[in-house]
């Protein structure tokens, strides 16, 4: 099976000598690094637009100061430069501006926003909140130090250069349900990290504040009996009641597989929703990037 995604007809098609503008909203990147994100971009004849803090930062595990990373958001969003916002790096930290971002009021340009992970917590706010479409794909980090594979760069930039716009993805039935389902429309897909997921629970940008939708889950570096907790903490805040469908990605970096099939076999039992596999999205060397708070199409 498969899912069909149409890429919306208002992103940008990047050019030769486009700018983008590059944001840290969590953790940060080295000098290294940022050079090697230059060399990255000037490979794809870009030119990266770069903030410049101006406030101490008292957190060293974040990038600059919440104030920095606000200005630096509310910059690219507000610039004529640039129709594309690029996350050099996830960690933590996108969500702690969120409140102070969207007291402000939508952008009058839809700026296309890419980067999974902690970023998520960014994606829920342009989408539901901004109801402004993004893309879920690697960090600039990773692509610019080869911890992603060419399959998946050359993925990225064919979206993001093609006028090209269908993509399709790979999946597989979970359950009956998912079985039983084909050549349907489903409604848009919103999601990323499980854990930002869960944390957007009480909160503005929470995953299911404007009605039906489907839901993509990855994750890293978690316990087994976190994913099982959060999981079942979605359950119980009846965040799965406008849920049609669920895309599990990748779950990379658990203590046990073993543990990790008998939580997902619960937790699917628990629910009356058609659940799929969906490979190569999350944390692994293959992270394809797919398109979010647009509807999918199931082959």
């Amino acid at each position: 099976m498969k899912i069909v995604i149409n890429k919306p007809k208002n992103w940008p098609i990047l050019k030769n000598n486009k700018k983008i503008h590059v944001i840290s909203p969590a953790f940060g990147v080295s000098e290294e690094e940022t050079t090697k994100i230059k060399e990255f971009l000037a490979d794809w004849q870009l030119e990266g637009i770069f903030f410049q803090a101006q406030k101490e930062n008292d957190l060293k595990f974040l990038a600059n100061s919440d104030y920095d990373r606000l200005q630096e958001l509310k910059n690219a969003l507000n610039s004529d430069q640039s129709d594309i916002i690029f996350c050099s790096s996830g960690g933590y930290g996108s969500a702690r501006i969120l409140p102070e971002l969207l007291q402000l009021p939508k952008p009058k340009k839809n700026k296309l926003l890419l980067g999974f992970s902690d970023i998520t917590s960014l994606h829920l706010a342009f989408n539901n909140c901004w109801n402004i479409s993004s893309l879920h794909c690697p960090m600039l980090k990773q692509l610019a130090t080869g911890k992603i594979d060419q399959k998946s760069i050359d993925f990225l930039h064919n979206i993001l250069t093609k006028e090209e716009s269908e993509l399709s993805y790979d999946i597989r039935p979970f359950n009956k349900l998912a079985e039983n389902l084909k050549n349907k429309q489903l409604p848009k897909l919103l999601g990323g990290n499980l854990s930002l997921i869960q944390t957007s629970i009480g909160t503005n940008w929470q995953i299911n504040k404007n009605g039906p939708y489907s839901m993509l889950i990855e994750e890293i570096d978690e316990e087994s009996y976190r994913i099982d907790r959060m999981l079942n903490h979605l359950k119980n805040a009846d965040i799965f009641d406008d849920c049609k469908a669920i895309f599990i990605g990748d779950i990379s970096g658990i203590d046990n597989e073993k543990y990790l099939k008998q939580i997902l076999e619960s937790f699917i039992d628990k629910l009356n929703i058609p659940i799929f596999r969906i490979e190569n999205i999350g944390h692994e060397k293959t992270n394809l990037a797919i398109p979010l708070e647009v509807e999918i199409f199931l082959q």
